[in-house]
């Protein structure tokens, strides 16, 4: 859960007996934040960049997919056949515009493949980004 509803839900929660799990994933660090640290069980992020308050509660999972549990070419898929899927939102911060050069390489060396790209733009400041890519 955000950092708001650990600090409305999380003493109701830990009278409970419940735990409580923080998820950040962001470089800010707020008053909110912090409070909501002191009342977490375990705090859980992305990357280390993603959570930027020393605590012995914060636990690192990482970002994508681990291709060990996924096949590379399951079944009706072709193996000569690239599929590239990027789901997020479309922000500079992201460098969405990294991957398009990488779609343009692939293009020009006579790759197979498909580019799908799930996501919007949820900043109106950031529309320019979009409308560059």
């Amino acid at each position: 859960m955000n950092q708001l509803y650990v600090l409305l839900g999380g003493a109701f929660w830990r009278v409970w007996g419940k735990s409580v799990g923080l998820w950040y994933a962001h470089s800010a660090v707020s008053w909110s934040l912090r409070l909501a640290e002191v009342g977490a069980n375990a705090v859980i992020t992305s990357t280390s960049e993603g959570f930027r308050l020393a605590s012995k509660k914060v636990h690192i999972v990482g970002q994508g997919i681990d291709m060990k549990r996924f096949s590379l070419c399951p079944h009706g898929y072709r193996a000569d056949f690239i599929r590239i899927v990027y789901a997020g939102r479309i922000a500079p911060v992201k460098h969405c515009e990294v991957l398009i050069e990488a779609a343009g390489l692939l293009k020009t060396q006579g790759e197979q493949f498909s580019l799908t790209v799930l996501g919007d733009v949820n900043a109106p400041d950031t529309q320019w980004y979009y409308a560059s890519l």
